[in-house]
């Protein structure tokens, strides 16, 4: 008969084997923001939670087109499609390796690559973490949105 602790060890040590082979290195992000009612400023904290040996399970890598319903129609006057890759990944962590519950409403930096999380299970003390992820995707990038050029439009009438 298989008692609570020996199952406990035996997965303790499956993990560790399993970390030291095949461990990567995963950040966790956290984005809150507040905004104050009388100047309208928002504030955006961005807070990065490390967890140095992962075990990073691949999944299944796919490309995807997606399209709006005019691209199907007869006339297709205004039509937008796209076409991306989509990495379906896992991670397994053990609980004693974090000092912070994952969220869903965070996402994680592994390999380069932003991978939102879709769903989060505990098991005997094992984060089962499904995430998705997007191939050559730019992520925490601040554009500048201020003008500094102005053109001017002018209705010109051409006569021939």
């Amino acid at each position: 008969m298989v008692t609570r602790y020996t199952r406990r060890r035996y997965i303790q040590k499956a993990l560790y084997r399993m970390k030291r082979e095949y461990g990567v290195s995963v950040d966790f992000y956290s984005v809150d923001s507040s905004k104050d009612a009388k100047t309208g400023s928002v504030t955006r904290n961005l807070t990065k939670f490390t967890i140095r040996r992962a075990i990073s399970i691949p999944g299944v890598a796919m490309t995807k087109f997606l399209y709006d319903a005019g691209y199907s129609a007869a006339t297709s006057n205004t039509t937008q499609a796209g076409e991306f890759e989509v990495e379906d990944n896992a991670f397994l962590i053990d609980e004693k390796d974090t000092d912070f519950e994952p969220q869903l409403d965070m996402y994680i930096v592994a390999d380069g690559l932003k991978h939102l999380i879709k769903d989060i299970q505990l098991l005997d003390h094992v984060y089962i973490i499904r995430s998705r992820a997007l191939r050559n995707q730019v992520f925490n990038q601040i554009h500048d949105a201020r003008v500094h050029h102005f053109l001017g439009v002018s209705d010109a009438l051409e006569t021939s």
